[in-house]
């Protein structure tokens, strides 16, 4: 049974000394609060502290703490019984005041039979702290039975001896204990001695007041958890006694997370119970569009598992998840509304993270969105605007927020369908990265206003401010212009029928010849990349492709079409726009024909020059 629970309990065998080191700091514990309330303690003044030896040649690793030891009773009880917790019985004991009782750790009563994975035989030595309590030693090869002899000791305590198993000798060496310290145990408050040394850190600076943490720790402590040597972006410290008791210090980076590049990579904040490390990455306290910060959280009441490796999911861990990330929210919004440039330079490291949180966290998405950064037409190549911004600058009368996907930001800028909303001073937000596509599908509203992409059909702006007889007018005019340009109409329709959905005049185009817009039934073009994104085999929906009748080419081609003049050379430039507006929309055309079809019109041009 025992060779089952050990091996099955836990991932790591280094956790074999953390479960030691933890035990012998809850028997300091236990002391520390016997000498508030009694004198007669056997070593009163001795040091609180844990040894820790090596011995090469037999071996050998000594735990070694001046806590509250243990008589012959308490031993066959505590390590002759599995899984009977002393602590658990302490606590029932002192009752719950976490001022009296928050360092002890241990829950279960199993951490102690770790060692058995790594050990041939342990050997417990250990003196009650009540004096005159005789000494004694317990030894188990953890296969079979245990024996319990008197021993002569005189000093309070105990004293583990773990004799490693053959293949276990990795751990007599020192570096290798100090980096298993250093991993789970650094933050334990009795100091950890190896050869003489304190290789422990012991002040857990997130337990401090924020106030009384110095830039210097914080620097240093942030340079320990993200492995980089430069200075956090901001730091947010704080402690949380109701409804649930926790502390936390998060650190935002500067730079652009490793986890932008290896998506892979472990991330997650350190999470202790009681200053001893439980998951080094725990994902169960951070939504995972938070992956980029680092930090800890310790928490005095954390619903563990058996082997304290893993935290059961509970109510207590999603409210600490939420507190958390309202906290790191809130910080970003203070700090950009504080300093803006600085907030911006965050942005082009970090933004891509926040556009995910706003995409998959129903919960949080509307604290989210102020945080949202995009460019437009308005801004030049290195600025940003927020959605507060825009509805600022917003023309009286607009009731939605414009904005085009395209994928780059120099596609954007040079999109015809920029054209109308320049001309009549809109503003209109350029997005550009593959994520918005998906940030888009998932935000339908920002406070009142809706967001309207621009490459629909059915994009009209009408002026509030219009009359019936320019209405009338406008109609009039577009009646003629459909019949001055019927035929080429017809003609384009007809060449380009497989390829769109139809051919019509444009009353947005200003000085681009074509563009293609999405109909007014079909999926919007964010929305369409986002299936081409989960399926490559993903066909595209035909367009519907709108020329511009006040275009010299355009005009052009209307009068050889009328003249029954050179049609082969009016279908080699339609094949072509065409072929212009689909990369522009992010349409992959195909090569050969474009590279033939461009050879052929060159051709015709400087024939037609040679012969002028």
């Amino acid at each position: 049974l025992l060779d089952i629970l050990v091996n099955s309990l836990y991932t790591h065998k280094d956790v074999f000394l953390r479960e030691a080191i933890s035990n012998a700091s809850d028997a300091l514990a236990k002391v520390r609060f016997e000498t508030l309330t009694r004198d007669d303690i056997l070593d009163k003044d001795a040091e609180l502290a844990i040894w820790l030896d090596i011995n090469e040649e037999d071996k050998t690793l000594t735990i070694k703490d001046t806590g509250i030891g243990m008589t012959k009773e308490e031993l066959i009880k505590n390590l002759g019984t599995i899984a009977h917790s002393g602590t658990r019985e302490f606590l029932a004991q002192v009752g719950k005041d976490p001022s009296r009782i928050q360092e002890v750790i241990g829950q279960f009563g199993v951490g102690f039979y770790s060692l058995f994975m790594v050990a041939d035989t342990v050997t417990v030595r250990t003196k009650s702290y009540i004096i005159d309590e005789p000494a004694y030693e317990w030894v188990s090869d953890g296969q079979t039975e245990y024996e319990i002899r008197p021993i002569d000791k005189k000093d309070r305590g105990t004293e583990v001896i773990i004799k490693f198993k053959e293949s276990e000798t990795q751990f007599l060496n020192k570096y290798e204990i100090k980096a298993i310290v250093k991993k789970y145990s650094d933050f334990i408050e009795f100091p950890i001695y190896l050869e003489g040394e304190v290789i422990n850190s012991r002040e857990a600076i997130w337990r401090k007041i924020p106030k009384d943490v110095t830039e210097e720790e914080h620097k240093n402590f942030y340079q320990h958890l993200s492995q980089s040597f430069d200075t956090p972006l901001l730091t947010i410290h704080f402690k949380i006694d109701t409804p649930i008791q926790f502390s936390c210090l998060v650190y935002i980076p500067r730079t652009k997370s490793r986890l932008f590049f290896f998506p892979q990579a472990e991330w997650g904040l350190r999470l202790y119970s009681k200053k001893v490390l439980i998951q080094e990455h725990s994902k169960d306290v951070l939504p995972e569009y938070f992956r980029f910060v680092y930090g800890v959280v310790d928490s005095e009441s954390l619903p563990l598992n058996i082997s304290r490796e893993t935290v059961q999911v509970d109510r207590e861990l999603a409210k600490i998840k939420d507190i958390v990330t309202k906290r790191i929210i809130k910080r970003l919004t203070q700090f950009a509304k504080k300093n803006p440039e600085e907030y911006l330079e965050f942005w082009k490291e970090h933004g891509i993270f926040i556009k995910e949180g706003v995409t998959s966290d129903i919960v949080h998405r509307e604290k989210l969105m102020p945080l949202l950064r995009f460019h437009s037409n308005k801004t030049a190549d290195d600025e940003f605007i927020s959605l507060d911004q825009y509805v600022e600058r917003m023309k009286e009368g607009q009731k939605e927020i414009y904005y085009l996907i395209a994928d780059s930001l120099e596609i954007a800028r040079s999109s015809p369908h920029l054209e109308y909303y320049e001309e009549n001073g809109y503003e209109v937000l350029l997005l550009v990265e593959p994520v918005d596509s998906f940030l888009m599908t998932n935000i339908p509203k920002y406070k009142e206003y809706s967001f309207k992409i621009i490459d629909q059909s059915d994009a009209d702006l009408e002026e509030e401010t219009e009359t019936d007889d320019k209405e009338k007018k406008e109609s009039k005019e577009k009646t003629e212009l459909e019949t001055e340009f019927g035929p080429l109409l017809e003609h384009l329709n007809n060449l380009l029928k497989d390829k769109v959905v139809k051919v019509m005049l444009s009353q947005h185009l200003a000085g681009s010849p074509v563009r293609l817009v999405t109909p007014k039934t079909s999926l919007r073009t964010d929305m369409e990349r986002v299936y081409k994104f989960f399926d490559e085999k993903y066909v595209p929906q035909k367009k519907i492709l709108e020329i511009n009748p006040k275009n010299e080419i355009i005009q052009k081609m209307n009068e050889l079409v009328k003249a029954n003049k050179s049609l082969d050379l009016v279908d080699l430039t339609a094949e072509q726009l065409f072929t212009n507006a689909l990369m522009l929309e992010g349409g992959k055309p195909d090569i050969p024909s474009m590279v033939s079809r461009v050879e052929t019109l060159l051709k015709k041009v400087i024939s037609t020059e040679a012969l002028e």
